[in-house]
């Protein structure tokens, strides 16, 4: 009784513990190569422990038939198997001849057929010997040579998988190889110590199988843990496919591999795989993207609310905000890009940027806005004219024809003084009637033939609406930078004094601070 117990928990728990992991590889993804290999690999090490348990429980003279046909041949299949995997999860393959790949690895299991035909044990060692509870192999060339063999198999494998790592530079791939390499790197050590010493008794029969319960788990590892979106991870596809925001997935030449339901509708467009995903952004946002896109794939960092403009199918500008992180898809990093359409919240501040900086009635700049970009022109120390436009009459216009007409012709006259300013400098209106104006100038009497050429078109230019026509009447005063002062506040002040020096002189003309007349302009009135 102690003895089958023994048997069940050296055997048998091992071996439904890999038959499990098997099982759960396929349920993953049956259609994938990677899934279907790995779990005949672990398959295989199954076959080991179960032989192992049924040659336990028969007679001495019956382990060469087991170990010939069954256990021998699972053996033989595991270093193929891997190497299959590991040629296939590393890339390796596509430098291989499709003449060879993949049958190069399979070469081995030539002696398998051979032992078929023939019947003739040519990989292990035939005879046995009960001792204790366990029924060990001789300890003969057979057997040595059989050993010799797995152990510079592993020793390949070891080399094969620190070469990738060490070549490996993104940081996921660099995860996997070191995990595979500490176990093909443990089962070299294991085989070599357990299967070359002859200490019978104090361990099973073929105790270098028991490295395999280590590399199974390491593997198994390291598919599980760096997949996504099996077929068996149902709910992350579900996810995927019914997220309402845009999701991309690019490998690291930045092709579309694929993308969900939502990408499809924000581009609108029903095909993307396979397409550059350059090819929907606008020319400003690819050279931004391409200086972003190569450093992030190489070194495999997150991007965060990074923004950018897309052009969909139909020719539509829409903003997004790009999100992203690394993911391993059929052993490889992809980008995996969640784009957030803000076209309409970017319109909405924009919206609100511009209304705090502009003028609702007449679209031009307000207080705020003329005081930032005086200040910056002033502090840059450019010679700047500070102009002060007051309407003459407005309040009698507003209460004849009412504020419609009102506004019309506020806004009549701002579009006039925008005009007249435009490439010379800039208008904004500050107050119900009052409109400031800032002027490059080189001399003061450029300053004043712009303002009486200005006044003499405002003239010119009456407000016609409904059979009226309104002419527009100014008083207008003017302060220099830099001689009338190099502060905004300074030279509005004085800017305001020459303007109220007009009016207490008859409106209807304009006056320079720095000098104590008024240019009148009555033959304009």
């Amino acid at each position: 009784m102690e003895e089958v117990l023994l048997y069940v928990f050296v055997y048998l728990v091992p071996a439904f513990l890999l038959l499990h992991m098997s099982l759960i590889l396929l349920w993953r993804n049956p259609r994938k190569r990677t899934h279907q290999l790995l779990a005949a690999y672990l398959f295989c090490y199954t076959v080991l422990f179960m032989a192992e348990y049924v040659r336990h429980q028969l007679p001495v003279d019956l382990s060469p038939i087991i170990i010939t046909y069954v256990f021998g041949n699972a053996g033989v299949l595991i270093p193929s198997l891997f190497f299959h995997f590991f040629f296939l999860f590393s890339g390796l393959h596509r430098q291989m001849s499709r003449w060879i790949y993949p049958w190069i690895f399979y070469l081995p299991l030539l002696p398998v057929l051979f032992t078929f035909i023939t019947g003739t044990n040519v990989l292990n060692s035939s005879m046995f010997e009960q001792e204790g509870a366990w029924i060990y192999p001789v300890f003969n060339t057979a057997y040595l040579t059989t050993l010799s063999a797995a152990v510079f198999t592993t020793i390949i494998m070891t080399v094969l998988v620190g070469i990738q790592w060490k070549r490996s530079r993104r940081p996921m791939e660099q995860r996997v190889y070191f995990i595979l390499f500490v176990f093909v790197l443990f089962s070299a050590a294991w085989n070599t110590v357990f299967g070359y010493l002859d200490i019978r008794g104090a361990v099973p029969p073929y105790p270098y199988i028991f490295a395999g319960i280590f590399g199974a788990w390491a593997m198994f590892f390291a598919v599980t843990r760096f997949d996504f979106l099996e077929a068996g991870s149902r709910k992350f596809k579900t996810l995927y496919e019914r997220n309402p925001t845009a999701i991309l997935l690019l490998n690291n030449y930045g092709i579309i591999q694929d993308a969900n339901p939502a990408a499809h509708y924000l581009l609108e467009e029903k095909k993307l795989k396979g397409f550059d995903f350059t090819t929907w952004l606008t020319p400003e946002s690819r050279t931004e993207w391409e200086e972003t896109f190569a450093p992030a794939m190489h070194g495999e960092t997150p991007l965060t609310a990074l923004e950018s403009e897309v052009i969909t199918a139909g020719s539509v500008p829409r903003k997004v905000l790009i999100d992203s992180d690394f993911i391993t898809v059929d052993y490889e990093p992809v980008l995996m890009m969640i784009l957030r359409d803000v076209t309409e919240t970017k319109k909405a501040e924009e919206t609100i940027r511009y209304l705090a900086y502009h003028d609702t009635l007449t679209q031009l700049p307000n207080r705020r806005a003329f005081s930032e970009t005086v200040r910056k022109h002033l502090k840059e120390k450019q010679k700047v004219a500070v102009i002060n436009v007051d309407l003459d009459g407005f309040k009698k216009i507003n209460d004849t024809y009412g504020h419609q007409t009102g506004d019309e012709y506020l806004a009549h006259l701002a579009s006039i003084l925008e005009k007249e300013t435009t490439g010379l400098g800039g208008a904004a209106r500050v107050g119900g009637d009052e409109f400031n104006l800032y002027y490059f100038y080189t001399s003061t009497e450029e300053v004043k033939r712009f303002i009486s050429q200005l006044q003499k078109t405002l003239i010119d230019q009456p407000l016609k609406t409904r059979g009226l026509e309104l002419p527009i009447r100014t008083s207008i005063g003017a302060s220099l930078a830099p001689q009338d002062g190099t502060e905004l506040e300074e030279l509005l002040s004085r800017a305001d004094e020459a303007m109220y020096s007009v009016k207490h002189n008859g409106k209807g003309a304009f006056a320079l601070y720095n000098e104590g007349n008024i240019q009148n302009l009555q033959h304009h009135r």
